[in-house]
C-alpha cells in the first residue's frame, strides 16, 4: 500500500498474518488407501492384506489389480479386457463380466497367461 506522500506503508495485520501463515503450514498429505487397494508390501496378485495379516484366498481380482500384477497401465488393462471379450478368449486379459457390468479377472486363468509354457 502507498499513502498519499507514495512512500510504502506497511500494515501490521498484513504482517501478523503472514507469520501465522509460515508458523502453521499443513502436513504432507497422505494418500488415501481404499479397501481394494489395501496391500501387504509382500502380497502378490490374489492375496489382500488385512488386519490379521494377508489373505490368500482371493479368487478374482479387479481390472486395476490385474494392470498392477501385470505392471500395465489401467487404461491397457481396461483395452485388453476388451479385446478378451471381442475376440472369443483368443487374446488380452481373461476376465468375466458379473451382472453386465462388472469386470473381474479370475487369479488362476491369469497366473496361467503369463506363464511360460516349454
Amino acid at each position: 500500500m502507498f499513502n498519499v506522500a507514495g512512500t510504502r506503508v506497511t500494515s501490521k495485520v498484513t504482517f501478523a498474518w503472514m507469520m501465522d501463515r509460515t508458523r502453521h503450514r499443513p502436513g504432507p498429505r497422505r494418500k488415501t488407501v481404499g479397501a481394494s487397494e489395501e496391500r501387504h508390501p509382500g502380497a502378490t496378485a490374489g492375496e489382500r492384506s488385512t488386519g490379521m495379516g494377508i489373505v490368500h484366498d482371493v479368487a478374482l481380482l479387479t481390472i486395476p489389480e490385474a494392470a498392477r500384477f501385470l505392471r500395465i497401465g489401467r487404461s491397457a488393462a481396461y483395452e485388453l479386457a476388451r479385446r478378451f471379450e471381442a475376440t472369443g478368449g483368443d487374446e488380452g486379459i481373461p476376465c468375466i463380466r458379473i451382472g453386465g457390468r462388472l469386470l473381474r479377472v479370475p487369479v488362476d486363468a491369469l497366473r496361467a497367461m503369463v506363464t511360460i509354457k516349454p
